[in-house]
């Protein structure tokens, strides 16, 4: 069982060097030692430069790394008769995240060396106090973003061009202030603006910032960026419906669910002043979209999907950033889309176009509900259908035509 963090975004990433291995070592022992005892440690690592941020997320990404199995070894450890050995396994019990606790704790109910139950205890309080102090850690680790801001972005734009999962560059530009990550930016390319600017926006963060800049890109420029960064999957093709043409596209497709996904509106030729031609006007970003059935064809509209309505959702519209209510969740988006993505099999509804209609503007009836996954059915207000109940195919004998 791999432990995680809040510093996640390191886990299993290689650790780099930045200066003599004994420079590393040295600040290694400061970011062990701000996380337990020494708050002068992080005043010293704040001011090392770039070689306290590399140390800190080397520990960060080690100390992610950290499995269950390695537990079992060390406890072992800690009634060897080599002082020195013992001292090592409680140092490094010491380290781990606090997803670990439980399984000290395990260990140390049974436990009736004094040795062994004194370095447990002690491996514990480390562990309570670190996780207390570690949001300071990253405080520095942020602090030393800002302050290496230009560097970072000339080192680590191009390897966010190269490879957009990478994510320890990601992390870093991520941390950046946008004021300060805008001004850098400046003397870039639009692709590398764009690239930083999705990249933010990815992320849910700063999303009135985003949106204002982002209006200054043209919708084939955004669509183009975003397939080669973060958006790889196309569940959706450029089609007309209305005013506008529309297209999906996700991160990721799992079965019948899409994730990190934006849905973008284009202005078409035949629409509006000659200058507005290619320019987007809605842009939607949902954590989650996943498809729950589908009806026969009817135009431009054969499946019904629900959106995850969490605070991974974003409206840009309007020029204004719709997020979130107070109570700091949206009602999830359920909603009739065109088609199905390629591979994606569904139980087919068959139901007239009133009932699509109805669908359309989310109504939910309760015949559905077993069709929906239990955590979404959970979050949805099913409603008596005054159709009465369809008949339901599963994908390998659905066919034929809908009722009228």
């Amino acid at each position: 069982m791999k432990f995680k963090l809040l510093a996640i975004f390191l886990l299993a990433l290689p650790c780099l060097a930045d200066g003599p291995v004994e420079s590393q070592a040295r600040l290694r022992k400061l970011v062990i030692s701000s996380l337990q005892v020494s708050t002068s440690s992080l005043d010293e690592l704040r001011s090392s430069g770039k070689s306290g941020m590399t140390a800190i997320e080397n520990f960060l990404s080690e100390r992610s790394a950290l499995d269950v199995k390695q537990v079992e070894g060390l406890v072992e450890k800690l009634g060897s008769t080599d002082y020195k050995i013992r001292q090592e396994a409680t140092d490094l019990l010491s380290v781990f995240p606090k997803e670990a606790i439980p399984e000290l704790e395990n260990y140390l109910k049974p436990a009736t060396d004094p040795e062994i139950k004194g370095r447990l205890k002690t491996a514990l309080t480390n562990i309570k106090i670190s996780e207390k102090r570690h949001g300071e850690l990253l405080s520095v680790l942020h602090s030393l973003y800002e302050d290496n801001a230009e560097d970072i972005f000339k080192e680590m734009l191009p390897v966010v061009k190269a490879d957009p999962n990478n994510i320890r560059a990601v992390y870093a530009l991520d941390n950046i202030s946008f004021d300060k990550a805008w001004k850098i930016l400046e003397t870039a390319t639009r692709d590398e603006k764009l690239i930083w600017l999705l990249l933010k926006m990815s992320r849910s963060d700063k999303l009135d910032e985003i949106e204002e800049k982002l209006k200054a890109f043209k919708a084939d420029d955004l669509l183009r960026v975003a397939a080669l960064t973060w958006w790889p999957v196309e569940i959706e093709p450029l089609q007309k419906d209305g005013a506008y043409g529309w297209t999906t596209r996700a991160q990721l497709m799992e079965g019948n669910v899409a994730w990190n996904v934006i849905r973008l509106s284009v202005k078409m030729p035949d629409y509006g002043n000659v200058d507005e031609r290619g320019e987007w006007e809605h842009l939607t970003k949902w954590g989650r979209l996943t498809y729950i059935f589908q009806f026969p064809e009817y135009p431009e509209r054969n499946v019904i999907a629900y959106a995850e309505p969490y605070n991974r959702c974003a409206d840009f519209t309007g020029w204004k950033v719709v997020l979130t209510d107070e109570s700091g969740k949206r009602q999830g988006n359920l909603d009739a889309f065109r088609g199905i993505p390629p591979g994606v099999k569904l139980p087919l509804a068959r139901i007239s176009m009133k009932e699509v209609n109805a669908w359309r503007v989310h109504f939910a009836f309760i015949w559905a509900k077993p069709l929906f996954p239990p955590d979404i059915a959970m979050q949805i207000k099913f409603g008596d259908n005054m159709y009465g109940v369809p008949a339901i195919e599963m994908p390998e004998k659905a066919s034929g035509t809908a009722k009228e």
